[in-house]
């Protein structure tokens, strides 16, 4: 991994409010998402990104202060894309077992990694982790508060709290991918680490559905 100042700001200057500023924010994100698919990070550069983008570097130095900024904003907005195809299929799987919902989160985490692998891996592997991992956290508590309500319809009395078995069920996904992601990319393309991690989850659930 290349070297980079532990400092680098991540966090957007400031958010567009007019109409204008939104669109030339779109543009930079847009370059950036193309760029990173295209070439990778380390070939990603902001003079590339506003060049593409069709805006001066100034302008886009007045909203991102660095490139780190713009891959941590893509990740918040993959990050709400990801959230928006779990909680509509979620929402409408009703009723459900506990293989069944396992294995839609599953599919649908490595899915959406494939379909855009290289940017997604640029994502993963570049932002400075412990500032990335802000919205990550604020993904996986919405994501763990929808599983848990979900659960919450179907508690056995006596068990431990729904929210908790949300909480551990949305996480131990969520690590499991990224670890793969992170250490072992083939595993994605494998059926059975899909079926295992399906298995891991669902037999911890049964345990506390009725």
């Amino acid at each position: 991994m290349a070297r980079r100042t532990a400092k680098a700001p991540v966090a957007p200057r400031r958010l567009p409010t007019q109409k204008r500023a939104r669109a030339t924010v779109e543009a930079i994100l847009q370059a950036t998402r193309e760029l990173l698919t295209r070439d990778g990070y380390e070939a990603t550069t902001t003079n590339r990104i506003a060049q593409r983008a069709g805006v001066n570097i100034a302008s886009l130095y007045q909203y991102f202060p660095s490139k780190d900024a713009l891959c941590a904003r893509l990740l918040d907005i993959r990050i709400e894309e990801l959230l928006d195809l779990l909680g509509d299929e979620l929402g409408r799987r009703q009723p459900f077992s506990p293989s069944e919902v396992t294995r839609h989160v599953v599919r649908t985490l490595v899915k959406d990694h494939l379909a855009e692998k290289r940017m997604n891996d640029a994502l993963l592997r570049n932002v400075p982790r412990l500032e990335r991992m802000n919205p990550m956290l604020g993904a996986r508590r919405q994501m763990a508060a929808k599983v848990g309500e979900l659960l919450k319809q179907h508690w056995k009395p006596g068990r431990p709290n729904p929210r908790l078995a949300g909480f551990i069920t949305v996480n131990t996904v969520f690590a499991l991918v990224e670890a793969a992601v992170l250490m072992e990319p083939s595993l994605l393309h494998e059926s059975a680490f899909v079926d295992e991690i399906s298995d891991l989850v669902s037999r911890y659930l049964s345990s506390r559905l009725p």
